[in-house]
């Protein structure tokens, strides 16, 4: 399935994330209409909002934490972690 979208251009992404944006957009907004259901939208939007505040510090402070592995481990390399590209990529993923 991978090779399947390996040839696709960044603009073929863009239009493919436009509609699948759209297609959740509308489905949230039929569901919207029907009382017994608009609850669950209510929710997930509201739940949506008071995640993102701590996904955002997460990610922030692991990104921290691994800044500071790669200055400290910065000659120590993993063996098992070198099919990842990048240093810091590996270290990110090391970290978590």
């Amino acid at each position: 399935m991978y090779n399947q979208f390996s040839t696709d251009t960044f603009a073929e992404m863009i239009l493919q994330a436009i509609m699948l944006y759209q297609s959740f957009y509308k489905v949230f907004y039929f569901i919207r209409i029907y009382d017994s259901m608009c609850f669950i939208i209510t929710l997930a939007i509201k739940c949506g909002l008071e995640v993102f505040p701590f996904a955002l510090f997460t990610i922030s402070i692991m990104l921290g934490f691994s800044k500071i592995f790669q200055v400290l481990h910065g000659t120590v390399s993993n063996p098992e972690l070198d099919f990842i590209g990048s240093e810091y990529i590996r270290l990110l993923i090391a970290t978590y």
